[in-house]
């Protein structure tokens, strides 16, 4: 499958996002707060201010890993 184009920066991001996540491209909140090394609220509270999209997977709201690569890289430029 070819690589999604994004900024270097924003690639890295990315590729941790997915290696903390075990390979997960579709990740949790609980995901989110481990590479974040915070609690499940701040990781809710970011992707609540970062309008990041949600997704609805067997009952289970997850985020796409490109979704969240890119708000934690706006964020940071």
């Amino acid at each position: 499958m070819p690589r999604i184009k994004m900024p270097a920066r924003q690639q890295e991001i990315y590729d941790e996002l997915i290696e903390s996540a075990d390979g997960a491209k579709m990740l949790r909140l609980r995901d989110i707060s481990k590479f974040f090394g915070t609690d499940d609220r701040a990781a809710r509270k970011f992707v609540r201010e970062k309008e990041v999209p949600k997704f609805d997977l067997n009952g289970l709201h997850v985020y796409a890993a490109r979704d969240v690569a890119k708000a934690i890289y706006f964020s940071e430029v």
